[in-house]
């Protein structure tokens, strides 16, 4: 990668750094601070390059210099050519300069070996943190597209990851086409068929990031279980299974499940007051364990700020968004996001959703299913606003350039354009024009 990239994602972290101080301020005063996408992609120009990652990180290194305790969960795997798993030569030495790579670790099976590449340590969860769990059974039951009996005799008996492994793929496991899909999903057209049964489609047949691609395979399946179409259904299933046993096997949770050292982790939270965790599980079978290893990192800590990446692909776990709520109206935690709205995600999400616009929010762009649950109890006009600037926004990424819609329900005025001319201005700080 020349020098030449490596400055403009400098350039433009700084950019953004200098944006997100207006919004953060100088405390935690928001329960929840969202910011809202389509396209994932980098904005660039001559003189910057600018990702969704650095969203977060700006508003994570703003806390941290205030000594607020700060948990950053990032995604590595986005689709661009400036994602973590990507360019990690760039994110490893941008956290050096900061002087926090002791702070980072990685969560996942790491399948492109993405962490060796950032040279940090392994975050996992022991046995015991996955079985006295009551987030792992209802996670597995959320991703599958059909309703399936859990053997809980077979649960209680999971003593080694060998058991663990073996228990989730057979849970797991395609279902039979004339047994259990033919009354689950034959009687429903494609179009009929619910955002949760295609999200969780989406995730068993994407076998790495490309959510796109999973998602062709979802809705393919689904026609396919509805025209009975056994040979088919058959090269579907074997897909299926081949994917399960994927992120499932032994060596794959054996990355995830291990000697834990969360402990190790909680105890640079309280020390240092910020702690970066790393996973290339957000878009596939691996954000099972992501409840998990949140649930188990946030028991007994208070006031912290969790920034969470990609929360949209948490869609399917309605038992987590509701628990995630709760400690935010408790004041447990401040929630920061970054929710992309490409895809098709479960209605399970959707109430949650409310939740991430009801006090600041950041918008680039949003799904059209998601603009309507923003705007079914606002005025038209207002609507027309947002619409209106949003079409701004992608004129000025086509050439380069960077704006938003910021909301602030505790503004007098709730909806501000982040126009270019404040750009401007920091353009004029940063490269002295």
């Amino acid at each position: 990668m020349s020098l030449d990239v490596y400055e403009r994602l400098q350039q433009g972290f700084d950019a953004v750094s200098l944006t997100m101080e207006d919004v953060v301020k100088k405390d935690l005063t928001w329960k929840y601070l969202s910011t809202f996408l389509y396209d994932e992609g980098p904005v660039e120009s001559e003189k910057w390059i600018v990702v969704p990652e650095f969203f977060l990180f700006s508003i994570a290194l703003s806390l941290y210099k205030r000594r607020i305790k700060t948990i950053l969960l990032l995604d590595s795997t986005r689709e661009h050519s400036y994602s973590i798993s990507s360019i990690p030569e760039w994110y490893r030495n941008f956290f050096a300069q900061r002087r926090f790579s002791n702070l980072v670790y990685f969560f996942g099976s790491d399948f492109e070996n993405i962490r060796e590449a950032l040279e940090v340590p392994q975050l996992k969860l022991d046995l015991r943190n996955i079985i006295e769990s009551n987030f792992f059974p209802l996670a597995l039951k959320a991703n599958l597209p059909i309703h399936r009996e859990m053997d809980e005799r077979r649960l209680s008996q999971i003593n080694n990851l060998e058991s663990l492994s073996s228990f989730i793929i057979d849970f797991m496991r395609p279902p039979t086409l004339k047994e259990e899909l033919k009354k689950e999903l034959s009687s429903v057209s494609v179009e009929r068929i619910g955002s949760h049964v295609i999200s969780s489609l989406t995730l068993i047949f994407n076998p790495g990031a490309a959510m796109g691609k999973g998602l062709a395979y979802a809705f393919k399946f689904v026609r396919i279980v509805g025209k009975m179409e056994s040979e088919e259904y058959r090269k579907f299933a074997k897909q299926w299974k081949e994917n399960i046993e994927k992120f499932f096997n032994k060596e794959a949770l054996s990355k995830i499940v291990g000697e834990s050292n969360l402990d190790e982790a909680k105890k640079k939270l309280e020390e240092e007051n910020l702690l970066v965790i790393i996973s290339d599980g957000f878009r596939n079978l691996h954000n099972t364990f992501i409840p998990i290893l949140l649930e188990n990192l946030l028991t007994d800590v208070k006031e912290v700020a969790l920034l969470f990446d990609s929360i949209t692909f948490m869609d399917r776990y309605d038992f987590f968004l509701k628990w995630l709520i709760n400690k935010v109206e408790n004041r447990e935690i401040s929630l920061g996001a970054i929710a992309p709205t490409m895809g098709e995600f479960s209605e399970r999400f959707n109430g949650f959703f409310e939740k991430l616009i009801s006090e600041k929010a950041i918008f680039f762009d949003l799904s059209s299913k998601f603009m309507r649950i923003l705007f079914r109890r606002r005025p038209a006009t207002e609507e027309a606003w947002v619409v209106k600037h949003l079409y701004k926004i992608k004129e000025l990424g086509e050439k380069g350039d960077i704006a938003f819609v910021f909301y602030n329900s505790t503004s007098p005025v709730k909806w501000r354009f982040v126009r270019p001319s404040l750009l401007t201005k920091i353009k004029r700080k940063l490269f002295g024009r």
